[in-house]
């Protein structure tokens, strides 16, 4: 609170000096005048060097990035679909067909009695 009020009332000194009127002119002009070529003089060496720094860093930045090993992504197997040819997939979605087919053989069929079936095909049926 302090703060905004000393800032105000230095803005309004500064701004009540600034206007005061010498020979037709005001105070502010005067100033002006005498430091435009300062001013100008500041920004363009202000502007020069931010120039040879944007330059600078646009360098670096290329250099930093054309040093850098690039991240490739590579799957390093015979598994993967890029590298199999057409035949290739085609057999194996084949074996997995097969392998996801329920068939009972009768090796398994065999090692259940009677009763267990029935009781397997209840269990089933409920």
């Amino acid at each position: 609170m302090f703060t905004i009020i000393k800032f105000s009332l230095s803005f309004a000194i500064s701004f009540f000096i600034l206007s005061i009127p010498i020979n037709d002119r005001l105070v502010f002009d005067f100033l002006s005048e005498w430091a435009e070529p300062v001013t100008q003089n500041v920004f363009s060496v202000t502007k020069k060097a931010s120039k040879k720094v944007i330059e600078e860093s646009k360098d670096f930045g290329k250099k930093l990035f054309s040093n850098a090993d690039p991240i490739v992504d590579q799957v390093n197997s015979g598994q993967s679909a890029a590298l199999r040819s057409t035949r290739e997939r085609e057999r194996a979605n084949k074996k997995t067909r097969k392998l996801h087919r329920y068939t009972p053989s009768k090796k398994i069929q065999d090692e259940y009695s009677k009763e267990e079936i029935e009781q397997l095909k209840s269990l089933m049926s409920d």
